[in-house]
């Protein structure tokens, strides 16, 4: 994800990058991706909602959810998890290793990415 366009980082753009769609719901967005993250040469699967579903050793998935709730009068707080899963002891060794290093970084598109729905949410309120 290091070099992401920002104009890749929406709902069309992520899907173009082997995200798939797993939930879409008035107030929950889900959407997963597969794929090998500590290689240098990251090997993403392109799947679909069943593939993503079925473990794969060597594979680790992650999730990010999105989710909207009811805050105060006429506020809505938007919550973002990312949920990750390896299907054994090794993939899940290798992307520990590797989600200790890669997560300062991932906490920052996380934050850009947020900053990004506040900002588009702002302008289509003026």
């Amino acid at each position: 994800m290091i070099g992401v366009k920002r104009n890749s980082m929406n709902l069309n753009g992520l899907l173009n990058m082997n995200f798939c769609l797993l939930t879409r719901e008035p107030t929950k967005l889900i959407l997963g991706v597969k794929g090998k993250f500590w290689r240098f040469k990251k090997v993403l699967l392109p799947i679909n909602t069943h593939d993503f579903l079925k473990e794969e050793s060597g594979y680790t998935r992650i999730e990010w959810i999105f989710n909207l709730e009811d805050y105060k009068v006429h506020n809505t707080k938007l919550s973002f998890l990312v949920s990750i899963s390896s299907p054994d002891i090794e993939t899940h060794g290798k992307m520990r290793r590797y989600w200790f290093f890669i997560k300062p970084v991932s906490t920052f598109i996380r934050r850009e990415m947020l900053n990004a729905i506040k900002r588009h949410l702002n302008e289509s309120l003026e």
